[in-house]
């Protein structure tokens, strides 16, 4: 038998905006922020795998599977509220 451990949520869409969670706390992270920390939690993942650590490696990729599922959420919001370009 298999035990899930639940990951806290970190990020996620309110509207429009991604929120991430910082010391209990949302708050707003723009567009550039967003990408920038796409690319951090690449670079943590890429780290993992090298040191052969299934648990880092995971953790980055549920951090980033996360923001982009807040990111998807917050663009479809957009778009059903004709604010998106």
């Amino acid at each position: 038998m298999t035990t899930i451990t639940p990951t806290p949520l970190m990020f996620w869409a309110s509207g429009s905006d991604v929120l991430a969670r910082v010391d209990r706390v949302g708050v707003h992270i723009g567009r550039a922020e967003q990408e920038d920390l796409l690319r951090v939690f690449e670079d943590e993942r890429r780290a993992a795998e090298a040191a052969r650590d299934p648990k880092a490696w995971l953790a980055a990729l549920c951090k980033a599977h996360q923001l982009t599922n807040a990111r998807m959420q917050a663009r479809r919001w957009d778009r059903a509220s004709g604010f998106a370009a």
